[in-house]
């Protein structure tokens, strides 16, 4: 693939002032984009090879061009690509000499070869550093995973905000990174926990420490997959958590070992691309149908360097490290949801901390943050919340009187009968 790049890159370099030179790095560049997809080689090999052929020709010091203006055209290249796809046998014969067989990893053996480590240089290899201590390890890639209602993306928020923040995380250590949290199934209920999350630590997170993409980003589509990992490599993002997989990888099969093979790979390609390559990015993903084992095939599990579930008891959540690459793997957390009052939502603490039910004096708050965290989008029956505030640890009287005071304040909307409640939070659209 270098030999088809120098050849494109080579009709650039010599050519003069005034003679179309833009248009051929685009040209020129859109060709060898499509001959990379063609072999799955990675394209910022056609990238570095053109752009370094535009400056030769002098296109950075064109009024007309610039650095931004290389940037642009190879940009529109790479759109150009996508819209027509891998290359086809004509412009391989053209570039690869005819050959129908062209190779276009002629130089794997020298690339290989700078990638070799001796015995001495694996001596001064840098020991594996913590990002959250005995939780997340340094240039790794993580998946945590659950079932519904148990509380996985409130743990995986908690991650984020204290490695944002250097917060300890459960009295242990963290190391302050900037963090990207792909929030793939909506912003909707951020805003509360973060709140929560600041009040219940009295941290403050601040601008740029915690980034939100409310949008979800295709893991096996090149284009965004491309667009991501110049994200994170120009905000120099050390910590990234795709929430969830399944909303990332539509239109793959998660049974299938290709596909998720592939999002394995992203994933790693991603973890390479964030600060100094030693970030660690962190999947959440749902469990199968038998609500205890990780959905679809085991290549997500083997590919990863690090593995938790969590599950839920009650009131009571268990988070269980079940694979760790390097390092003892046996690591155990019990958690409990307590609801900051004022903010709609919560944090989890250790189950330890607590010496008393769950409960507050203020009902009504309790139970109207219970239904935001977990009917806030859909609605519930009475019997749904009064079953869940229960099974978090409210007394059913508790959650019973807290329903009616919600109702007759108008926080809570009754749109069934009397005989079928049915609520919606009051002020949100039905």
């Amino acid at each position: 693939m270098r030999a088809a790049a120098a050849s494109l890159a080579a009709e650039l370099a010599c050519m003069a002032p005034d003679s179309g030179r833009n248009h051929t790095l685009n040209a020129n560049a859109l060709r060898g984009y499509r001959i990379a997809d063609r072999f799955g080689v990675d394209r910022e090999i056609v990238t570095e090879a053109m752009a370094d052929a535009a400056v030769a020709c002098g296109l950075d010091t064109d009024h007309n061009c610039g650095p931004n203006g290389i940037r642009r055209t190879l940009e529109s290249a790479q759109n150009g690509a996508d819209r027509h796809g891998p290359a086809d046998i004509t412009l391989l014969n053209e570039y690869g000499g005819g050959n129908t067989t062209f190779d276009p990893c002629g130089d794997t053996l020298n690339r290989f070869a700078a990638k070799l480590l001796n015995r001495s240089a694996l001596r001064t290899l840098p020991d594996p550093e913590p990002l959250i201590d005995n939780v997340l390890d340094q240039g790794t890639v993580a998946l945590l995973y659950g079932r519904w209602a148990t509380f996985k993306s409130f743990i995986a928020l908690d991650w984020a905000a204290s490695v944002a923040t250097g917060h300890p995380w459960q009295g242990r250590a963290t190391e302050k990174r900037r963090v990207l949290y792909a929030a793939a199934e909506g912003a909707y209920g951020l805003k509360a926990r973060m709140n929560a999350w600041e009040t219940g630590w009295q941290t403050k997170i601040g601008d740029g420490d915690l980034d939100i993409l409310p949008a979800a980003v295709n893991l096996t589509n090149p284009a965004d997959v491309r667009d991501l990992t110049a994200l994170i490599a120009d905000t120099g993002y050390g910590f990234v958590i795709i929430d969830t997989l399944a909303r990332c990888m539509v239109g793959a099969d998660e049974n299938s070992a290709k596909d998720c093979g592939q999002v394995v790979d992203t994933l790693t390609r991603l973890r390479e691309h964030t600060l100094d390559g030693r970030g660690v990015v962190l999947g959440v993903h749902h469990t199968g149908k038998d609500g205890k084992t990780f959905r679809g095939s085991s290549v997500f599990e083997a590919g990863a360097d690090t593995v938790y579930a969590v599950t839920r008891d009650g009131g009571v959540i268990d988070l269980a490290r079940e694979k760790r690459k390097d390092g003892p793997e046996d690591d155990r957390h019990q958690l409990r949801p307590d609801p900051i009052p004022g903010t709609g939502s919560l944090v989890l603490k250790a189950h330890s901390d607590f010496d008393h039910p769950l409960v507050t004096d203020d009902r009504a708050e309790k139970i109207l943050t219970i239904f935001r965290d977990h009917f806030g989008a859909t609605g519930a029956t009475r019997a749904q919340l009064r079953n869940t505030a229960v099974e978090i640890g409210v007394p059913s009287v508790t959650a019973y009187r807290g329903i009616n005071d919600l109702e007759k304040s108008g926080q809570l909307v009754n749109l069934g009968s009397e005989q079928r409640p049915f609520y919606r939070e009051g002020g949100k659209s039905c």
